[in-house]
């Protein structure tokens, strides 16, 4: 990717004259990467963490867009959705770098709050931080339409229908929005068919910041349409709620009258983020929320739970590891990202250590970091602040797992990363060698037969131990892992099982149990 002309590169207008100006703080080098100034290190939880995760400039040119403030990012199918201050939202193409403009208001500067596009990226709602909303039918037309119903509602989040909705409908969606409503709505062939309110905080004027929600799977040969079950999760920047029901949004959120149990995280926020992460677009299997004391995770178990119970297990607090707030998180399926106003960290769900830390250190050229996004069409990472969008670059964030589960003692998830056969090898000896301590000889014994332990020093374990059920496990296993090549190994396994066999038979005709055995 060409670099940008030094007088374009993230262009500042309203730059300090004697903090430098861009000319001099650009990146020269030819790979479009971070300036001189910015510093990347890997943590300790990877050595090879610079090779995983960059940063890597995206060539966007506020310059071009009058210098407006970027507000808001939103992705999905390699396409931005970049909104200014100027009251514009860019739609951008990453494959061809094409930049189409949208007018949003053109009287008035400043009034985007927040974008939110469908996965199929047939639909964008403009959030408005002055009472107005819009829609814009992107399969259609960028022509932004008013949204009446929802005037006055400001658009905190929207959980998308993924199976009601094609290019003309947005199918039955969820709105959160900053007074601590629940909204269902429908858009169809650009004219909004509902806006109705399914449930509100009663207790607590607090913004529903992150509106997610998930199907169970279906149980029966022959699962009805009325045995459809809903979750939903709603985060406060203090709390989050647990909605189970269905079949239909309406007849979910009927069985709360008043709010549901919640978990409660105070702290200084006024603002905080939820997010689902789904392997593959799958069903969702962990959520991460943004809390002022620190990330709060957990994993998902949908069985038959009900309205009143939780489908969360394995949760836990992470602190973050800056002293300042963070500016928003993301999820990946090893890793977390969380952006904070000077540096953007990348911490592993693993060991919560440090993995990978990115320093902005140019601040005077793109102004304030604003947020984060991962598009959920292909997992793509960017950052993004006034005058900068910035792709974060993830290349084989499973480099390291299987090291990171063996060191927890969890050998079947490791052999499940490995990538090659010594990393295997390391995996299996230590399983082993871990039953031979705890004295589970003889699935020390399956295990070691699947290793290139010396076939002398594994047997010589046993024979030391007295453990003669488990070396004849082990010389069982061992034949049918050797190779027709090793015929000597084959031989003396061979010779040695018929002799401890006969020995068993000599020892059960002694007690006077040989007629068993004709």
């Amino acid at each position: 990717m060409d670099l940008l002309d030094d007088e374009e590169y993230l262009y500042n207008p309203y730059a300090n004259p004697e903090a430098g100006s861009g000319d001099e703080e650009a990146d020269e080098d030819d790979d479009g990467d971070d300036t001189d100034d910015d510093v990347q290190t890997g943590g300790p939880a990877s050595n090879s963490a610079s090779q995983i995760f960059s940063l890597h400039n995206s060539s966007w040119k506020a310059k071009q867009h009058g210098g407006a403030r970027v507000k808001h990012v939103a992705a999905v199918g390699h396409v931005l959705w970049v909104a200014t201050d100027a009251g514009r939202v860019v739609r951008w193409h990453l494959g061809s770098g094409d930049e189409q403009e949208i007018v949003i208001d053109k009287g008035r500067n400043d009034v985007i709050f927040k974008l939110h596009v469908d996965p199929s990226g047939y639909h964008l709602i403009i959030g408005g931080n002055q009472g107005d909303n819009w829609y814009l039918p992107v399969a259609r037309s960028l022509k932004p339409k008013l949204m009446t119903l929802a005037k006055g509602a400001r658009i905190e989040s929207v959980c998308w229908d993924k199976e009601g909705s094609d290019d003309t409908s947005t199918g039955n969606i969820l709105v959160g929005t900053s007074r601590g409503g629940i909204f269902k709505a429908c858009i169809i062939d650009s004219k909004e068919r509902l806006w109705r309110q399914l449930f509100e905080l009663k207790d607590s004027v607090q913004p529903f910041c992150g509106l997610q929600c998930e199907h169970f799977p279906p149980t029966g040969k022959n699962p009805s349409e009325s045995s459809r079950r809903i979750f939903v999760m709603a985060a406060t920047p203090f709390r989050y709620y647990e909605f189970i029901g269905g079949p239909t949004h309406d007849a979910l959120f009927q069985q709360y009258t008043t709010a549901p149990a919640f978990i409660e995280l105070p702290g200084d926020l006024d603002y905080s983020e939820l997010h689902f992460f789904r392997k593959g677009g799958g069903r969702a299997s962990s959520f991460c929320w943004l809390t002022g004391p620190g990330i709060y995770s957990g994993s998902f178990s949908f069985g038959s739970q009900n309205a009143g119970d939780s489908i969360i297990f394995d949760y836990k607090l992470v602190p973050y590891l800056a002293p300042s707030a963070p500016l928003g998180i993301l999820a990946t399926e090893f890793h977390w990202f969380v952006l904070f106003f000077d540096r953007l960290q990348v911490i592993s769900q693993l060991t919560e250590a440090l993995a990978w830390e990115y320093v902005f250190q140019s601040r005077h050229i793109y102004g304030d970091m604003r947020g984060m996004v991962s598009d959920p069409a292909t997992g793509r990472v960017w950052v993004y602040a006034d005058y900068m969008v910035n792709e974060v670059i993830v290349t084989g964030e499973d480099h390291d797992v299987w090291r990171c589960y063996l060191e927890r003692g969890q050998f079947d998830a490791a052999l499940q990363h490995c990538r090659d056969l010594t990393q295997r090898e390391k995996v299996l000896c230590a399983q082993a060698d871990h039953y031979f301590s705890e004295r589970q000889s003889e699935l020390a014994a399956s295990v070691y037969a699947k290793t290139k332990r010396s076939f002398e020093e594994v047997a010589l374990k046993f024979i030391t131990l007295g453990e003669k059920d488990a070396l004849k496990r082990y010389l069982s296993d061992k034949l049918d892992n050797m190779r027709s090549s090793d015929r000597a190994q084959l031989t003396m396994a061979c010779a040695w099982l018929c002799e401890m066999y006969l020995d068993k038979l000599n020892a059960v005709k002694d007690t006077g149990g040989g007629d068993e055995y004709g």
